[in-house]
């Protein structure tokens, strides 16, 4: 019998092997496999970025979130210097509260007290109880906005995946930090 029983571990340790040795073929052929579809991955994106900017914009805050998108946008834009023209994310009606708020992403505050209004060089907001309008160029500097006509005010974006969640910012006159939320009129 002791023929019989070295016969099957022979057998035993060879299945073992051509296992072994299928399992690594296929694990080099995955990573392989992965390797071409990331260059090609990086290719498109490159491609897009070229041919057009703003779905390449669009698609990078999708998938890899408002601040890598940021960065991004600093650059393809040139806001890495002063503009006229407030992003497009910023513009509008902003209403300023004391402290942060639990809301849901995209809400939009049905009022506006205490407004804050992001337009092309230009920026309005209450100051002593009037609403009051400042020359303004903007720059994006880290994960915020610089307003350079108001002595460089930073309005820090706070952002929870792809969208804006709220500002934070010390407006001019007040001591303390508000946060500012999406409203109409």
């Amino acid at each position: 019998m002791p023929p019989l029983i070295e016969r099957r571990r022979l057998r035993l340790r060879r299945d073992t092997l051509y296992l072994l040795l299928a399992a690594a073929v296929f694990g080099i052929a995955y990573f392989g496999y992965l390797a071409v579809q990331n260059y090609r991955a990086e290719a498109y994106y490159e491609e897009l970025r070229k041919t057009d900017p703003v779905r390449y914009l669009d698609d990078l805050r999708k998938n890899e979130g408002f601040a890598n998108y940021l960065d991004k946008f600093r650059l393809l834009e040139g806001y890495y210097a002063p503009k006229a023209a407030a992003p497009p994310f910023l513009v509008g009606r902003w209403t300023l509260q004391p402290r942060p708020l639990r809301v849901a992403p995209g809400t939009v505050f049905a009022d506006c007290q205490d407004v804050l209004v992001f337009e092309r060089g230009l920026v309005e907001m209450t100051v002593n109880g009037k609403l009051t309008t400042f020359p303004t160029t903007y720059r994006i500097y880290n994960q915020s906005i610089q307003l350079m006509g108001l002595n460089a005010l930073e309005v820090k974006l706070v952002s929870y995946g792809a969208a804006i969640d709220h500002l934070e910012l010390t407006p001019p006159g007040r001591d303390k930090t508000f946060y500012g939320y999406r409203c109409g009129d």
